[in-house]
Formats: C-alpha cells, sequence, structure tokens
C-alpha cells in the first residue's frame, strides 16, 4: 500500500484534532474550508484515506468520518507509553512520521498527578503498551 501524501496526512490529522476537540468529525465541506480547496478535492482525499485504511465513513451520514481504530493513539499530537513501570509522554509528529519523549514519569500516579497539574484533571488516558 502506499504511504499517504503530504495533504492526505495533513487532512487526516486536522479530522483527528477537529473529531476530539468538537466531540464530532467534520463534514466533507469543513474540510474544504479549512484548506481552502473545493468540496470534490476535499472528497477525493477522503476516499483516497478510506481506500489506505485509515479511515471509515457511511455514505448516508454527513458526519460519520471516522479514524480506524488501529490509528488513533498516533494521530493525535501526545500519547502515553509505558514501559516497565516507567510512563513516557510523548509527541508524535505525523508529517515527519517520528516521537520525541516530552517527559518521563515513575508509575501511574506520577503521570496522573502531572496531568492534573497542567490542567487535565485527573485523567484516565489509553495507554500504548510497549
Amino acid at each position: 500500500m502506499k504511504k499517504l501524501t503530504k495533504k492526505q496526512l495533513e487532512v487526516l490529522d486536522y479530522i483527528a484534532k477537529y473529531t476530539r476537540t468538537e466531540n464530532r468529525p467534520p463534514t466533507i465541506q469543513e474540510i474544504a474550508d479549512k484548506f481552502d480547496i473545493k468540496s470534490s478535492t476535499a472528497f477525493s482525499h477522503i476516499t483516497a484515506l478510506i481506500r489506505k485504511n485509515k479511515l471509515t465513513k457511511d455514505r448516508m451520514s454527513p458526519r460519520s468520518i471516522k479514524l480506524v481504530k488501529k490509528d488513533k493513539n498516533y494521530l493525535s499530537s501526545y500519547f502515553i507509553r509505558e514501559d516497565d513501570g516507567m510512563y513516557y509522554l510523548m509527541k508524535y509528529n505525523i508529517l515527519e512520521d517520528k516521537e520525541e519523549i516530552i517527559a518521563a514519569f515513575e508509575g501511574d500516579e506520577q503521570y496522573k498527578d502531572f496531568m492534573a497539574d497542567i490542567g487535565y484533571g485527573r485523567v484516565e488516558q489509553e495507554v500504548v503498551r510497549a
């Protein structure tokens, strides 16, 4: 399977962020407006992402774009990785396909305290196991 183009990665990242912040996926028109492209071009990007197994979409619903589950953890800018009792706050750059360690924590409570300190409250985060 071919790699994603830069524009497809940008669209995929936008869909992930929009869905996370708005609690619903964007419409084709909202994607077109964001990238200043025609809705037919946005539809072509969505179709390509569906073919590449990055998205699913119900043909009958305007807000039915969904990320394929296996990619959800890596589409957001930050995620947590756990390895032998250590928790790592990771930053993932989708365009460069690179991960970077932002912070490391010994144990679950230290990680949760950190998240509370930076304004995320006491979170129950899905963790990527190494």
